[in-house]
């Protein structure tokens, strides 16, 4: 920076001795070697164990980092994804290959329709297989709509009543869940359904335990609805006495660096 402001003032006519030049040239040669050292937190932590009232002490006064994850309870019907053994059409099958030429090219040619017939009903199966899980999921979802406006039924209770009802009439499976929460990867007996455990999670067990729509999900639609909740609260101190002392020996250890 000095050498620059010196030579922004040379350039502007300021007369600059000999011995101001040479200081230019050295600020301009001059190179910088550095060098940091890194001191981890774990080198500072103290090597006497708490006693337990202070680690308690701490867990009082910071409740906060020790609140459980809420949990739900659900019942939900799956309407899963199948591939049905269907025979589409002559029609069908040269409308799909001219909407999807560009994903048939091979070498740089787009392949023949008879070089690729046989990955096209494939395809045209599976997409059938997912829409008649949709179409099928949203009557039974529109079913309970429609069942749950008729009576002009409000509560949660009744809710789950027509949910329960519709399901038997209709023959389908209702899966309860146990407990879990936004975190948990995989639900029993339905697998991992991230979405879902977002989408349920917004619902509430007590005034609206419905899902507003049935959802689509990585193996099938779902119709679903939240029956218990326990809310996030304090863990107890038993349950989270190794972590507290932990936090409490980082906090130490970062007391001692500063």
């Amino acid at each position: 920076l000095a050498a620059e402001k010196l030579s922004k003032m040379f350039a502007d006519g300021v007369v600059v001795t000999p011995g101001e030049l040479d200081m230019i040239a050295e600020l301009q040669l001059e190179k910088f070697n550095a060098r940091k050292v890194t001191f981890p937190l774990s080198s500072f932590k103290p090597a006497v164990k708490p006693k337990e009232e202070e680690v308690l002490g701490f867990y009082k006064a910071n409740p906060k980092l020790f609140m459980t994850a809420p949990m739900l309870k659900a019942e939900i019907v799956r309407f899963a994804f199948t591939v049905p053994q269907i025979t589409p059409s002559e029609a069908t099958v040269q409308a799909y290959y001219k909407a999807h030429e560009n994903e048939f090219v091979k070498d740089g040619k787009v392949q023949t329709l008879a070089q690729v017939r046989g990955k096209i009903v494939d395809v045209i199966r599976v997409e059938t297989g997912k829409r008649l899980a949709l179409e099928a999921a949203k009557k039974f979802r529109d079913g309970i709509y429609d069942a749950v406006a008729a009576d002009s039924i409000e509560t949660a209770k009744g809710q789950m009543e027509v949910f329960a009802k519709l399901a038997a009439k209709n023959k389908l499976q209702i899966i309860k869940t146990d407990w879990f929460t936004p975190e948990t990867k995989e639900i029993k007996g339905i697998g991992a359904e991230p979405a879902l455990v977002e989408a349920l999670f917004k619902t509430n067990p007590t005034h609206t335990p419905l899902l507003r729509t049935s959802l689509v999900g990585e193996r099938g639609v779902y119709v679903a609805a939240s029956t218990a909740l326990q809310p996030s609260r304090v863990a107890d101190f038993a349950d989270v006495k190794d972590k507290a002392e932990e936090l409490l020996l980082a906090e130490k250890s970062k007391q001692a660096v500063s």
